[in-house]
């Protein structure tokens, strides 16, 4: 299990590939920073997670993507 930290500003490109809904301008200029944990599963999804956040979890065909999609999750909670 790896434990990567993501930088709201480095990885908005890889979340508007994923969601075409863009965050408003207030929110894009904050630094965001969440602990996201990934693990591989059996049949070889990805399934990131956000310990701090419960019920926050995305599962992606690649490790990027699930992250991806939890940070969006993420912020979706925040924001509403």
């Amino acid at each position: 299990m790896g434990i990567v930290f993501l930088n709201w500003l480095q990885s908005i490109q890889e979340i508007e590939m994923t969601d075409p809904k863009k965050p408003s301008r207030s929110v894009r200029s904050q630094d965001l920073r969440f602990n996201i944990e990934t693990e591989r599963e059996t049949d070889g999804r990805w399934i990131a997670e956000i310990s701090d956040m419960p019920g926050v979890l995305a599962y992606g065909k690649t490790e990027a993507e699930a992250r991806a999609k939890a940070y969006a999750l993420a912020l979706r909670v925040i924001c509403g």
